[in-house]
């Protein structure tokens, strides 16, 4: 399970008992920290049909992309696409992350 924070510009990972329901922390990916830039103000994510990646849109006008290890949730940025740069357009206070098939 994964929740982004706005207020903390990060996403934490949690792991759910299947027996119980009970949740364990897993991580936290803070923007600012470890070389993750563009998670400040972190507002929406999804999970790729296959469990390999996590798409997260950020009001810095940002839209991450993690690998996530389906054994251990543990998450590693991979690439980060920002509005203004490299012709990018469009992302500005980017709100929701879509996937399609």
């Amino acid at each position: 399970m994964y929740v982004v924070s706005r207020a903390d510009g990060a996403i934490v990972a949690f792991e759910r008992n299947r027996a119980t329901g009970r949740l364990g922390f897993i991580e936290a990916q803070y923007g600012g920290a470890g070389g993750v830039e563009g998670l400040d103000q972190a507002n929406w994510l999804a999970i790729s049909g296959d469990g390999k990646y996590v798409y997260v849109a950020s009001w810095e006008d940002a839209l991450l992309v993690f690998g996530r290890d389906r054994k251990s949730g543990q998450l590693a940025l991979l690439d980060v696409q920002r509005d203004g740069v490299a012709g990018v357009d469009g992302l500005g206070t980017a709100e929701a992350v879509a996937l399609s098939p």
